[in-house]
C-alpha cells in the first residue's frame, strides 16, 4: 500500500526536527603556569599571522582516527575560522602574562614610536609582530592535542628572535573535549614565548 505524499512529508519533517542541532566552540585563555612579575619588557606586541595545517582548516572540529584517518564533526563546530580563534586566545593569553598594556589587538592599526623619548611610558615606542607557524597540530584518536609551533618575534631596527616550541595537552572527551586541550596547550605555548621575551 502506498502512503499518501503528504503523511511522507510528514514523517520526513519529524526525522528533520529529531536531529541534534550544532554545538559551537571557542577557545578560552588560561590563566599563567606562574605568577606573573615586573619585567623590563616595553615593546608591544601584535599577534599578527597564524600558519595552519591544512587539515585543520575547518569548521567542524577535527581530530585523528588513526594515522591517516581524519574525523570532522558535523555537529561540533568552532564558532570562527581556526586561525582568528587561535590568533585572539594567543593576545589574551600573552596579556595576561605580560601585562594587557603590552599587547595589540590583532586588528589594531599600527602603533607610531613615540616622538620624544622621555614621554614613552610604559607602552614602549616600537611594536613587534610575531608570527605562529604551526607545524603541527593535531588531536589524536582521544582528542589530545599536539603540537609543534615555529615562532618569529619581529621588532623594527632589530634582529628578528626565532624559536620552536612542543607542546601537547590531555582531553577530557572527544570531540567536545578538544577545545579545552587546545586553549591549554596555547597557554602553555603563551608561558614559554613570554619567558623567552622577558629575557635577553
Amino acid at each position: 500500500m502506498k502512503l499518501p505524499l503528504w503523511t511522507l512529508m510528514v514523517a520526513l519533517l519529524a526525522g528533520c526536527r529529531s536531529l541534534p542541532g550544532p554545538h559551537y566552540y571557542s577557545l578560552d585563555t588560561v590563566a599563567p603556569g606562574a605568577s606573573p612579575t615586573e619585567t623590563p619588557f616595553v615593546t608591544l606586541i601584535q599577534v599578527r599571522h597564524i600558519s595552519l595545517p591544512h587539515e585543520l582548516d575547518h569548521l567542524g572540529l577535527t581530530h585523528h582516527a588513526g594515522p591517516t584517518q581524519l574525523v570532522i564533526s558535523d555537529t561540533d563546530q568552532w564558532s570562527a575560522p581556526l586561525t582568528d580563534l587561535i590568533q585572539g586566545t594567543m593576545t589574551r593569553d600573552l596579556g595576561a602574562r605580560l601585562g594587557f598594556d603590552h599587547v595589540v589587538a590583532p586588528d589594531a592599526l599600527p602603533v607610531a614610536p613615540h616622538p620624544d623619548p622621555e614621554q614613552r611610558g610604559s607602552r614602549g615606542s616600537t611594536q613587534a609582530l610575531l608570527d605562529l607557524d604551526f607545524v603541527t597540530l593535531a588531536a589524536n584518536e582521544t582528542c589530545a592535542i599536539d603540537m609543534q609551533v615555529n615562532w618569529t618575534l619581529s621588532v623594527p631596527g632589530a634582529p628578528a628572535r626565532r624559536g620552536t616550541a612542543h607542546l601537547t595537552a590531555p582531553a577530557s572527551a572527544c570531540p567536545a573535549g578538544l577545545p579545552a586541550a587546545l586553549s591549554s596547550a596555547l597557554g602553555a605555548l603563551a608561558d614559554q614565548l613570554a619567558q623567552q621575551f622577558t629575557t635577553s
